[in-house]
């Protein structure tokens, strides 16, 4: 429980609004690594559980070095790594829709790396799963679930923070982690600079005859660049770059006339494919924030 509470306001030391990967993992470093008797409010917009409720995404997370080494240090990894794809070697290669040839333009391997592979796949779902079930068993958190936070004051001691649900939580810094369209960000008067491309991504899993051998796959198409990043298994994510309006057709084709688009960029390296996931689609923009750091 809380340390104190005053004028029916809960005191934290931090609170994150926003529980997807940034939110969970900063609760998580803070406390283990913070001072005991540090405390945290996590505030999630999704019910408690939502990730246990069986609902697919069909993406997957591209994880650097770094990241590896950060959930290390916070006992996550050996959670994590049986379901992580080393990323091994990367190609790049560039033709026209239809061509028979596609020229290895580019190609990038670990083999003078000594501490493991630079990067690696995660899908969605596992992750998430790791880290709200590591959270769920951390005592200095807190979360407040299905929750937001929709305004705060600060002073010079600190932020009042005020939830939808008309609470209030006090603490000395107040972290936005709510997305790309962070309500919070406009609300300190943060600036991004940023556009939206005419064009979608679609994402989607597919199992091949084939291994893939830890190698990752960026072709570049006309309309834009087709990824084949490597999963567990003889599976591969797929993030397919497309014109807004043909996307949208891409997507509305039954199944199989959507694998035979799927087929067409794929190639025949790996042999034959089917999907193993879901399909989705999601807008493409670029974002960038002037400033990182407002007042508490």
């Amino acid at each position: 429980m809380p340390e104190g509470k005053a004028r029916g306001r809960v005191r934290f030391d931090v609170v994150i609004a926003g529980a997807g990967f940034v939110g969970r993992t900063l609760g998580l470093a803070l406390a283990k690594l913070a001072p005991q008797g540090f405390r945290v409010a996590l505030v999630d917009a999704e019910p408690a559980r939502a990730e246990e409720s069986g609902t697919e995404d069909a993406r997957a997370l591209a994880l650097s070095a770094a990241t590896r080494n950060l959930l290390s240090v916070l006992d996550l990894w050996p959670s994590v790594a049986p379901r992580a794809q080393a990323i091994e070697a990367i190609e790049i290669t560039d033709s026209a829709l239809n061509a028979h040839l596609r020229p290895h333009f580019l190609g990038f391997d670990d083999e003078l790396k000594r501490d493991g592979a630079g990067a690696f796949m995660v899908e969605h779902n596992d992750l998430v799963r790791v880290l709200a079930g590591a959270v769920a068993e951390e005592s200095a958190i807190e979360v407040h679930a299905p929750e937001t936070v929709t305004d705060f004051n600060t002073d010079a001691f600190g932020v009042e923070a005020r939830l939808g649900s008309g609470k209030a939580i006090e603490a000395r810094l107040l972290v936005a982690a709510d997305g790309k369209r962070s309500r919070l960000r406009e609300r300190a008067g943060v600036r991004c600079v940023g556009w939206s491309y005419p064009q979608i991504g679609i994402v989607t899993t597919v199992a091949h005859a084939r291994p893939h051998h830890g190698k990752a796959v960026q072709h570049f198409l006309p309309s834009g660049p087709f990824a084949i990043l490597p999963l567990k298994g003889n599976r591969s994510s797929i993030v397919w770059t497309e014109g807004e309006a043909q996307g949208e057709a891409i997507m509305a084709l039954d199944e199989a006339r959507f694998l035979d688009e799927l087929t067409t960029r794929f190639g025949l390296k790996l042999g034959e494919i089917a999907l193993a996931g879901p399909r989705q689609s999601f807008p493409l923009d670029m974002q960038i924030a002037r400033s990182f750091v407002a007042d508490r």
